[in-house]
């Protein structure tokens, strides 16, 4: 038995009488959607299933053929099919003429043809099946009347496979066969033992998904072929298939005819591909209904798509008389029987000639509807006919078009032709001004010598090319580039072709280049700065006098050699120039160089090497200008080896740094907890002196600890020690426990908080140094602001980042103070009359807060517009960082 599913079958293409009968055997509508939604074909089975004929549809929008309710799922689907090209099976109600909506299977998937991608759809009225199914739920009777009713086979079998109810037609069906009738509680696969086992797996396939499977089947019973198309429907208890309905349609006359139609469009394919001339059919509109695989390759592989204009591959000087061609056509419904003649572009761009003979071609109903066109290359016969017709234009075009000066002389070197525009253009002569006079006449009198020694050697060569003046109408004289050719006319008389080309301005420029040349020569050997100048080789051409100074060479000892052979620099020196020297000569810059190079006495000295290219006609010129830079360098290490030493000393400092505060760390700890557990524990037994004193050190403690603190965070910046501890937190809560805990700052001073934060805001971060952050930047707010003024704290989610500012009424910045900020020990004094702030601080909290926000992956920065007018600091922490931390 031979199985194929119906879901996995291709559309077929409409192309003739032949392919349209095909489709209008099937029971199904067959439907093409482009990619806009549109349909551009529907199968006349339209008509009876929808009411509506294929012509009424056509162009218009698929959607609006679908029930409200069902479009969702349908342009999900279309959807899924155009994106993820796959094939797709699914039901929905579809708008019949009358006003009503009918239940149909749609079927289909993406094609590609000719460059064009189209949804193909088979539609199948599922009208009666949807019927069934509602019968079927309201009760069980009324389920098993619609089985017996249906004209089909139908059995229904369980999950174990078994047969649990039969129709009077499957009974019919299986006697026809010599099959036992007896099949209630059998296994299928024991009624029907010569089922393939894919038929089996198919069932199990259907319990499983709960779709219903539609596949056509071929079995050979009783030495007779039998097609049928098997539909297994699931039938749901609570949303779980317990059964599926199995219902058989004999298609063997279908399928039989389906196989004859695909032998015949085989052979009539076969005709038409194997003839040398293309086939199309179009419509009055110009457009292609089909067209044979010759006029792909007339095009040469110009893409072609059904459906197109056929106007868009004609020559624009073409389109006209072929539509005048169809308007007469269409108004005398007939086609003329003589050819007609027009240009097709294929894809290189070379318009071919066509000559076309057409037909009429009719509908299914006897209409005409457009033509059948055969095609015949006739470029070669075209080309031979356009080269006799353009021979004497050609001539006419190279002579009096040209921007040169055409002159054909006799042996006598009389000007018998010349082309009139380009002669007045260069030397203002009419024609009839110089036809029948001696061409030499006009040269200048001092290329005389050199004109005759280049007609002796024309006489010789046959050709020849030379330089001469020509005298201009008025006096002046013109240089010209001449190409001389002897020939021999039609009649045997020999004669001279001249074509000249002005070069007055190529002359003017080589002047110009000579002068400059000299100019460049005197400049060079007077120049201060030393210029040596050398081929692409290496090998020294020449160098000025400040050259010889540095160098410690005379001219004349340098000449000819290479830096190497005067033994000026090393080998890995000599590797340098070669890779500056390439890429000169490949077009890039190279930056100066500093190299030490040995004198001619032996000493040594280090020189700038300035090095760039200089083309004088087609000779490359290296040109070197250098510097003595041996006390730069001097200073350079000096410079050097102070650095190094400052640097040994700021590690030293570090270091000193890092240790005291771990051995003040221990101590301070003791003295801060020490005074804070009296003043919690013991406040009450003590006395107010005696509090008083414990507070001082309390208060001095904490400032110890904190700058300890800030001093071994600093520590660990430079070392590179800073860690974080990422975890997901609500930046919100931080924020606002951070302010809880220094509001009491803001009390003493009476300052308002304002807070504008949102709910929640999740981002990773360390809590702990974020805590760190807020706390540092509010406090300084605190600090730098002025009594009973405002603080604004602002906590702004976005959607790549969250922003956290405060602003403050305070002193203000300047741009120098900012400029200071963030750096370490970066604190700003300030002093003056009525500056009720706090300055105390080590300087380190907003460098440390910086550092933080740079291992977050975040920013940090302050704005003020001055003295004061307030400050707001702010940090910006991005989400996306954050993911890519994790």
């Amino acid at each position: 038995m031979v199985s194929g599913k119906k879901s996995g079958q291709k559309p077929l293409e409409v192309t003739g009488d032949i392919y349209q009968t095909i489709i209008n055997e099937i029971f199904d509508t067959i439907v093409e959607i482009d990619l806009n939604g549109n349909f551009t074909y529907v199968s006349s089975q339209s008509y009876q299933m929808f009411g509506y004929k294929p012509h009424e549809v056509i162009g218009r929008k698929a959607l609006r053929f679908i029930h409200p309710d069902d479009l969702l799922n349908v342009i999900n689907k279309m959807k899924t099919a155009i994106e993820d090209q796959k094939h797709i099976s699914f039901e929905y109600r579809a708008k019949h003429k009358n006003g009503g909506y009918i239940h149909v299977l749609a079927k289909g998937g993406i094609i590609k043809h000719e460059g064009i991608t189209k949804l193909i759809v088979v539609v199948r009225d599922i009208s009666e099946k949807k019927i069934t199914e509602v019968k079927l739920k309201d009760s069980e009777h009324q389920y098993r009347s619609i089985i017996e009713s249906m004209g089909d086979p139908i059995h229904v079998v369980n999950s174990d496979l078994r047969i649990v109810l039969i129709n009077n037609t499957l009974k019919e069906w299986v006697d026809r066969f010599n099959i036992n009738q007896d099949l209630l509680a059998r296994k299928i696969s024991g009624v029907f033992p010569f089922l393939p086992e894919k038929v089996i797996e198919e069932y199990y396939q259907v319990f499983e998904t709960g779709i219903t499977l539609i596949s056509e089947e071929f079995t050979q019973l009783n030495e007779k072929a039998i097609y049928t198309e098997v539909r297994k429907i699931p039938i749901f208890i609570e949303g779980k298939v317990v059964q599926i309905v199995t219902i058989l349609k004999d298609i063997t006359d279908r399928k039989i005819a389906e196989i004859k139609l695909k032998e015949s469009e085989k052979a009539f394919r076969n005709i038409i591909e194997n003839t040398k001339d293309a086939i199309v059919i179009i419509d009055f509109e110009g457009n292609l209904l089909y067209f044979s695989p010759q006029l792909s390759k007339m095009l040469k592989g110009r893409e072609i798509n059904k459906n197109s204009r056929f106007f868009q591959y004609i020559h624009k000087e073409d389109v006209k008389k072929l539509i005048t061609f169809y308007k007469t056509a269409l108004k005398e419904k007939h086609f003329l029987d003589r050819p007609i003649e027009f240009r097709i572009l294929p894809k290189d761009g070379d318009y071919i000639w066509i000559s076309s003979s057409s037909k009429n071609y009719y509908d299914d109903e006897g209409n005409v509807i457009g033509l059948i066109s055969t095609l015949k290359d006739i470029t070669d016969k075209k080309n031979a006919e356009r080269k006799l017709e353009e021979s004497e234009q050609k001539y006419r075009l190279i002579t009096e078009e040209s921007n040169d000066l055409i002159r054909v002389l006799n042996e006598k070197f009389e000007i018998e032709y010349v082309n009139e525009l380009s002669l007045k253009n260069f030397l203002g002569y009419t024609k009839q001004e110089l036809l029948g006079k001696n061409s030499i006449l006009f040269n200048h009198p001092n290329d005389n010598k050199k004109v005759r020694r280049f007609m002796l050697k024309m006489f010789k060569v046959g050709e020849n090319m030379h330089e001469t003046r020509i005298k201009h109408k008025n006096g002046k004289w013109v240089w010209f580039e001449n190409k001389a050719k002897m020939f021999t006319d039609e009649k045997g008389d020999h004669k001279y072709l001249f074509i000249s080309r002005d070069i007055s301005e190529r002359k003017k420029t080589e002047k110009a280049l000579k002068e400059s040349e000299e100019k460049y020569r005197s400049l060079f050997k007077k120049s201060p700065n030393a210029v040596v100048l050398t081929n692409e080789r290496g090998l020294i051409i020449d160098i000025n006098s400040s050259a010889e100074r540095i160098l410690g060479y005379k001219r004349d000892e340098v000449i000819g050699r290479n830096y190497a052979e005067l033994n000026m620099v090393t080998y890995d020196q000599i590797s340098t120039f070669k890779r500056i020297y390439k890429d000169i000569l490949n077009g890039i810059k190279p930056k100066p160089i500093e190299l030490q190079i040995k004198r001619k006495n032996g000493s040594k000295s280090w020189i700038s090497f300035q090095i760039s290219m200089i083309k004088i006609d087609k000779e490359i010129i290296i040109e070197s200008i250098c510097q003595d830079v041996t006390s730069k360098k001097k200073a350079e290490n000096l410079i050097v080896e102070e650095n190094k030493r400052l640097m040994e000393l700021n590690k030293i400092k570090s270091e000193f740094i890092s240790r005291a505060s771990h051995e003040l760390k221990t101590p301070i700890t003791s003295i801060y907890g020490g005074s804070q557990i009296l003043l919690e524990l013991y406040k009450d037994k003590i006395s107010s002196d005696a509090i008083e004193f414990i507070e001082l050190i309390n208060r001095g403690g904490k400032r110890i600890k904190l700058l300890i603190d800030n001093l071994l965070d600093a520590s660990r910046i430079e070392s590179d020690k800073l860690r974080l501890n990422l975890q997901n937190e609500d930046l919100t809560k931080i924020v606002r426990d951070s302010t809880n805990e220094i509001r009491y700052l803001a009390n003493k001073r009476n300052l308002i908080i304002e807070q504008d934060l949102p709910e929640t805001v999740n981002i990773l971060v360390d809590k702990i140094r974020i805590e760190q952050v807020i706390t540092n930047l509010i406090s300084n707010a605190i600090k730098n602001t002025p009594r009973k003024g405002i603080l604004s704290i602002v906590l702004e989610d976005k959607s790549d980042s969250v922003l956290f500012k405060v602003t403050d009424s305070g002193i203000g910045l300047t741009e120098k103070e900012m400029d200071k900020l963030f750096k370490k020990f970066g604190k700003i004094e300030r002093v003056g009359p009525k500056m009720d702030i706090d300055i105390e601080g080590s300087g380190l909290g907003l460098y440390i807060s910086k550092e933080i926000m740079d291992l977050h992956g975040g920013n940090i920065w302050v704005e003020s517009e001055g003295r004061n007018k307030g400050s707001t600091f702010y940090f910006k922490l991005f989400k996306k960082q954050a993911i890519e931390y994790t």
